[in-house]
Formats: structure tokens, C-alpha cells, sequence
């Protein structure tokens, strides 16, 4: 059996502190995480929020892979209509080689009408923008060159360096919905990411 955790990068009001001194402590539990045991550790991805929820996944995980040896890091999850997927590709690539071959990349489409209307993606492609990112970041961890013509995203000659050191990289994909779980199987992802669990199973 293996256990793994979710570190919450938050700021409640109510007990507010320097943001920079949450930080490293909150680095310092990951650490202590690890030497405790902890097989896997995931962060997680909110936008707006009052708290200072962490918008921003990759240079956390970064962080905490130059200060870990062993334990799994992933996305718990990266809210993928959000973000360019090539970037996406190259921020997991760039973390997975920081830390030896040690992330898994977990996506989602997110669900809160508030962040859609922020960053002006309509709610109703939340879904088809999350599985065509995720073909665009498939063809730029496992292909050496490649162009895409798809409905949100056109690129011509990508040809994405470094690759990860992971081959394949792990990839997941948040499901709670038998739709939702077929869909991720036929694209050959992992689709039991969250189903309705607070916390990641075995998930290599």
C-alpha cells in the first residue's frame, strides 16, 4: 500500500501570515513528508480566491523536487483550459527532469463560473479545450516534431526540448462521470484521478 497527501498552498484570513513565510514552511512539511514516508504528494490549483490558494503549480512542484529525493509530486489538479498546452508540456518536462522522473501530471477542466468568466473561456468548452490540450501535450512529450489544427489551438513544427525523463510521463485525468471516465480511456489516459476522492490512491 502506498499513501499519498495533498499540500494546500493557502492563506486563510483568519490566520494570515507573510505569504513568503507560509511558503517555506509549507516547503518544510513537504520535506518532512517525505521523511516520514509519504509516498506521493500533490498540489493543487485554484485562481482568485481570497485565500491566496496557489494559481500556480509547476514552480511549487519545482520547488519541492530540488528538495526531495524520493517521493512523487504531481498536479492535484492543473486546470487545463487555462493554459497553453505546449507550455503546459514544458513546465511538466522541466519539473520532471528537476526532480529525476519523479511527476505525475493530473489535469482537469475546472468547474468554478467564476474563473471562466475571468479569463473569458466559456464554461461550455470547458471539456473539449481539456481533451485537445491534451493531445497537443501527448504529441509534445512523445513526438520529436509535429504541427496540430484543432478547433481552440494551431501550431506549426513544434518540435519541444527537453523531454521529460520519464517516458511516458504519467499522465491523469480527473473524472467523476462514466462519460467523462470513458472518454479518458480511449484516449489512454488514466481517467480515476479524483473520481469523488479527497485524496490520490497508488496512482504510478
Amino acid at each position: 500500500m502506498e499513501f499519498g497527501i495533498i499540500m494546500m498552498y493557502r492563506n486563510p484570513p483568519q490566520w494570515s501570515r507573510p505569504v513568503q513565510e507560509l511558503y517555506r514552511d509549507l516547503l518544510d512539511l513537504c520535506v518532512l513528508a517525505e521523511e516520514l514516508g509519504i509516498d506521493h504528494l500533490w498540489t493543487s490549483e485554484h485562481h482568485f480566491h481570497e485565500d491566496g490558494w496557489s494559481p500556480s503549480q509547476f514552480p511549487i512542484l519545482a520547488a519541492i523536487a530540488a528538495r526531495t529525493r524520493r517521493i512523487r509530486i504531481g498536479t492535484f489538479v492543473l486546470l487545463l483550459p487555462f493554459h497553453n498546452p505546449i507550455r503546459v508540456a514544458e513546465d511538466a518536462a522541466t519539473v520532471d527532469i528537476i526532480s529525476g522522473g519523479r511527476l505525475d501530471l493530473a489535469v482537469g477542466p475546472g468547474s468554478d463560473p467564476n474563473d471562466y468568466a475571468i479569463f473569458g473561456v466559456p464554461m461550455k468548452q470547458r471539456r473539449p479545450r481539456m481533451h485537445e490540450g491534451l493531445e497537443i501535450i501527448r504529441k509534445c512529450l512523445n513526438q520529436d516534431e509535429f504541427s496540430f489544427k484543432g478547433k481552440y489551438w494551431n501550431f506549426e513544427n513544434v518540435r519541444m526540448t527537453p523531454k521529460p525523463v520519464q517516458s511516458p510521463l504519467p499522465l491523469w485525468v480527473a473524472a467523476m462521470f462514466p462519460k467523462s471516465d470513458r472518454r479518458s480511456r480511449c484516449e489512454g489516459m488514466s481517467p480515476r484521478l479524483c473520481a469523488s476522492r479527497p485524496f490520490a490512491e497508488d496512482l504510478r
